[in-house]
């Protein structure tokens, strides 16, 4: 007899590290590309905010809604078990973190919706912002840092947070050290002739290549600069990818002179009001998984 998964009500319960660590895994089988190592740094930032859904003890949903500060939060990991698929479950999942924002009095949600589903969060009430594009770079091995560009130490960890805050909904406390302590990525600042920081971004390992998150310049020049001085510390031949807003010409237009290849899309939706941050200085998404 086959069960009736459409109709079907699930147990969703609160996520363990050591169960966002199989999600990540998860991920991973089902092409994410994740980070591995990204998995302490980003439960940290809100350890109630990741949730699991379970059929008779088996994980077969997962969805986050981590909460950067007081207003804003981002949903993301929501992946549902193949045989879940088109039943009750991804609105189950949605409607939980959904109740978890409301009663926690927050203003503002993002979440980046693969282009399939982009129509089904709007009928939750979800509003497409504008579309991120993904780029893939090989590396050369003769890409070289910038005599401009400095690496990233922790007495700079202040700086660079106090810098981030104009590219992001809300502060995220602490987020710049748990990336390169936790994360283990490696970052690169640019400053003026005045001494005054103009970008950071940031490269770590992913299950398949690197990735380069985030990436924020006051303009495409000190953004290039950057992404040239993190590619530098990629072995030859490994593979880079970084989600660059479609909205931010400048940066597309940067990685396509670069040579980087396109190769898929997702939709920047926000619930609620939609964050003032300065989109055009944002040249690579920090995190696919927590925006």
């Amino acid at each position: 007899m086959t069960r009736d998964l459409h109709h079907k009500k699930y147990e969703i319960s609160q996520m363990s590290l050591t169960e966002l660590r199989y999600v990540f895994e998860w991920a991973r089988s089902e092409g994410w590309n994740p980070c591995m190592g990204d998995v302490e740094a980003i439960y940290a930032m809100d350890s109630d905010g990741f949730y699991v859904c379970k059929d008779q003890g088996r994980i077969v949903g997962s969805i986050s809604a981590v909460i950067y500060d007081r207003a804003y939060a981002f949903i993301g990991l929501l992946i549902v078990d193949q045989a879940y698929r088109g039943g009750m479950m991804l609105r189950e999942l949605l409607e939980a973190v959904c109740s978890r924002i409301r009663s926690k009095g927050i203003q503002s949600a993002g979440c980046d919706g693969v282009l399939e589903n982009v129509r089904k969060y709007e009928r939750l009430g979800f509003e497409l912002a504008y579309m991120q594009a993904r780029f893939v770079y090989v590396v050369h091995g003769t890409e070289t840092i910038c005599s401009e560009c400095s690496l990233v130490q922790q007495a700079d960890y202040e700086e660079v947070q106090s810098f981030v805050r104009q590219y992001e909904p809300e502060l995220r406390k602490g987020m710049v050290r748990r990336w390169h302590e936790d994360a283990g990525a490696k970052g690169y600042m640019v400053h003026d002739g005045n001494g005054e920081i103009i970008g950071y971004g940031a490269v770590r390992k992913a299950c398949e290549g690197y990735r380069v998150g985030p990436l924020y310049a006051v303009d495409n020049v000190a953004a290039k600069k950057l992404l040239m001085s993190l590619i530098s510390l990629v072995p030859k031949n490994e593979r880079v990818q970084i989600d660059v807003p479609e909205v931010n010409s400048d940066g597309i237009e940067m990685v396509k002179q670069m040579g980087m290849q396109k190769k898929w899309q997702l939709g920047r939706m926000y619930y609620g009001m939609w964050p003032q941050v300065d989109v055009n200085g944002i040249f690579g998404v920090w995190s696919a998984e927590v925006g």
